[in-house]
């Protein structure tokens, strides 16, 4: 999972935010666990911790999200993973994507989340092949930047896993508790009172 970001638009640490009394962090990397071997989180900001989930350095802090994604890489790769489930800390995908994809991944190629936006696909809602790691290291070492580019490379499965919700902004934050969301589990009450609420 990856927790490096800025947050510039979101103007404070996006992956410590909370949602229905949980951390956003904790959102995204619920489902993962579920799915995978091991949740690891990979962030360029010092001090960042995620209990229970072990925290790698991102090697390449001023690179992106693509250089995250090569310290995912190199340490499934150590572990003798087939695989690495990318995902974001701002995108609570909920248990059904994320099964969902992880059904789709064969160990030998890729699976990304379908969009309807440009570039059509979620590049950090995929599962690459471990194997790509030599691919992305090519990559950053070329100056290249954008995570797009590693499911292109790899001509990556695109399932159609409906919406994956993106928290950008505050009022993004806050439009999830304002809507029945699948993924976070947000809700109305039959009485119409709102049920899993943001934290203040």
């Amino acid at each position: 999972m990856l927790a490096g970001g800025r947050s510039r638009r979101f103007g404070s640490d996006k992956a410590v935010a909370r949602l229905a009394g949980r951390r956003l962090v904790e959102h995204a990397a619920g489902p993962l666990a579920d799915v995978c071997d091991s949740v690891v989180v990979v962030s360029s900001i010092p001090g960042h911790t995620f209990d229970p989930y072990d925290t790698l350095e991102d090697s390449r802090p001023d690179e992106g999200p693509l250089g995250a994604m090569e310290v995912a890489l190199e340490h499934a790769w150590r572990h003798d993973h087939d695989g690495v489930f990318v995902v974001a800390c701002d995108m609570p995908i909920g248990s059904a994507v994320a099964e969902r994809l992880a059904r789709a991944f064969d160990g030998t190629s890729g699976v990304a989340a379908r969009r309807d936006d440009p570039p059509g696909f979620e590049p950090l809602c995929a599962i690459y092949p471990v194997d790509v790691l030599p691919r992305v290291t090519a990559l950053l070492d070329a100056g290249e930047r954008a995570a797009r580019v590693v499911v292109e490379a790899v001509g990556a499965h695109l399932l159609d896993v409906g919406a994956v919700p993106n928290v950008n902004t505050v009022e993004d934050l806050r439009a999830m508790r304002d809507r029945e969301d699948p993924a976070t589990g947000v809700r109305r009450s039959s009485t119409g009172e709102r049920e899993g609420l943001l934290d203040p």
